[in-house]
């Protein structure tokens, strides 16, 4: 129902709690609007907590780079070092791997720090946001000390095992994310050819006079 909703409406947060709703509605019957504010919110977001200040954190962090004019300084030395597509996708790549000890970091600086350096090349957006997503989330996932470990080697440890030895020993049949990370390096490097939408939009982009750069202070 949820993702009918959310196709059909294109709003997520809407169709999230309608699939609320309806799910306390099918297990509590008439009595469903208690267990949304208890069980679901409150509860919810108390398990939740942690990662509802790491965002807010983060926010703050951004902020204030920006206001430092971080933002401003790193879209200069860009300008400098990064002339063309391709040297966009590999220094976002090799970004996603660095930032991606903490996925959420990862996925939400990046985009902000290239954006200049990803206008000005005409690398496109939905490559930069391909390699970001595939690498980022996957990364996180594989580091020893990566977020994904406390947080999975915690739920085990909370079966009284050894969380840390099992997800370790499970290492190695993390195929999904070595795939992922694999195959964004070849197509930041060039070495996976463009195909169905993304070679349409590379097209567009080569043939498109465009040549729309951020240079106003205010996004910097």
């Amino acid at each position: 129902v949820v993702i009918v909703l959310a196709l059909w409406s294109k709003n997520v947060l809407a169709s999230l709690f309608a699939g609320i709703v309806l799910g306390s509605i099918i297990l509590n019957g008439a009595g469903f609007i208690p267990p949304i504010i208890d069980t679901y919110f409150i509860e919810g977001i108390g398990s939740n907590g942690s990662i509802l200040m790491c965002m807010m954190m983060l926010g703050i962090m951004l902020n204030f780079v920006k206001q430092g004019g971080g933002f401003k300084a790193f879209a200069e030395w860009s300008g400098r070092h990064i002339k063309t597509a391709r040297q966009t996708a590999i220094s976002i790549f090799f970004l996603s791997l660095l930032l991606g000890v903490a996925g959420s970091l990862g996925q939400i600086s990046i985009s902000r720090f290239m954006r200049p350096a990803i206008y000005r090349t005409k690398l496109p957006k939905e490559k930069s946001a391909l390699i970001v997503a595939s690498v980022c989330s996957n990364t996180g996932t594989l580091y020893p000390f990566g977020l994904m470990l406390i947080f999975i080697s915690g739920l085990i440890t909370s079966l009284g095992m050894d969380g840390f030895s099992i997800y370790l020993s499970a290492w190695p049949y993390f195929f999904f994310a070595f795939i992922s990370i694999i195959m964004a390096g070849l197509i930041a490097f060039g070495k996976f050819p463009d195909l169905g939408r993304m070679k349409k939009i590379e097209e567009e982009i080569k043939n498109s006079r465009s040549e729309e750069v951020f240079t106003d202070d205010e996004e910097m």
